[in-house]
């Protein structure tokens, strides 16, 4: 398997992606930047029907750079802005996209499961959520709609107002995970879920995503759009 932040390789109709960025896969602009030419690239492949998308032993992710974010300007708002994209694609993609949170899923780790058609957990302790409030930040508006899209309308308030986080069994009531897997298996399990989706016929599908997600998708491109014209002005 090829070495790297993003390693890639495609299993019949899915093309898998997963990301090891270090220990806890906090991701930076150029990470992003990889991610985002990867499924790009993917749905330019005719081969591809789906994408299993999972992180290092430990983290799917635990968020974006810190460090940049609490410096602010130019670079901070890049990063947000990318990441925006970056859920963006994945939530209007023609591919099928499944998740495996290979452990830590907060904060961006926490967006990239709710943009997700099916999420799987490693069992295991570990987190997943928003600790955005927590930590003295508002969720940004992109994570909010995603999330009224994908949470359980009982737990909203307390994944994003409050920002409580939850263990993987939690995580499935409240709407992050779908299910979960011994860690041995998860890699199996979510290629193994990508290939079925992947039988999916492409316009019944992707004419139904738009029924199901147009709007929410509508408001993110507004936002994103906002944000660009921040960056030029």
């Amino acid at each position: 398997m090829p070495s790297g932040p993003l390693r890639q390789t495609t299993e019949g109709p899915v093309r898998v992606l997963e990301l090891d960025l270090g220990k806890l896969n906090v991701l930076d602009l150029g990470s992003l930047r990889l991610l985002g030419e990867s499924i790009r690239e993917a749905e330019r492949d005719e081969h591809v029907r789906s994408l299993a998308l999972l992180g290092r032993p430990g983290a799917l992710s635990a968020g974006l750079d810190l460090a940049v974010l609490a410096a602010g300007g130019r670079e901070a708002q890049e990063l947000l802005l990318e990441m925006g994209q970056v859920l963006s694609a994945l939530y209007a993609s023609p591919l099928r996209v499944v998740a495996g949170a290979t452990g830590h899923a907060v904060a961006a780790g926490a967006m990239l499961l709710l943009v997700a058609d099916q999420r799987v957990g490693s069992e295991g302790s570990y987190r997943i959520g928003f600790p955005e409030v927590a930590r003295g930040m508002p969720l940004p508006e992109i994570p909010l709609q995603l999330a009224r899209d994908r949470l359980s309308p009982r737990f909203l308030q307390a994944a994003t107002l409050l920002g409580q986080l939850f263990d993987p069994r939690e995580a499935i009531g409240v709407g992050f995970l779908d299910a979960t897997a011994p860690a041995q298996t998860l890699r199996t399990q979510v290629v193994e879920r990508a290939r079925g989706l992947a039988a999916l016929p492409d316009a019944a599908y992707i004419a139904t995503l738009q029924r199901v997600r147009g709007e929410t998708l509508a408001r993110m491109n507004a936002s994103l759009e906002a944000a660009r014209q921040e960056l030029r002005s």
